[in-house]
């Protein structure tokens, strides 16, 4: 039963020093997510603007 707790304790630390990586796929929700993440961490663009999303 201890080893669960400390195994629980431990787990919750390193989520907590953890950032998120993001990965959108197109320009206008890089725009949305940029902003509603702003000064947590930044989104990263999958697709330049030549590049299509269909292909």
């Amino acid at each position: 039963m201890i080893f669960r707790l400390i195994f629980i304790a431990l787990l919750s630390i390193t989520t907590t020093f953890a950032s998120p990586n993001i990965v959108v796929s197109i320009k206008p929700i890089h725009s949305i997510v940029s902003h509603l993440t702003q000064g947590v961490t930044t989104p990263n663009l999958l697709l330049e603007n030549q590049q299509s999303a269909h292909h």
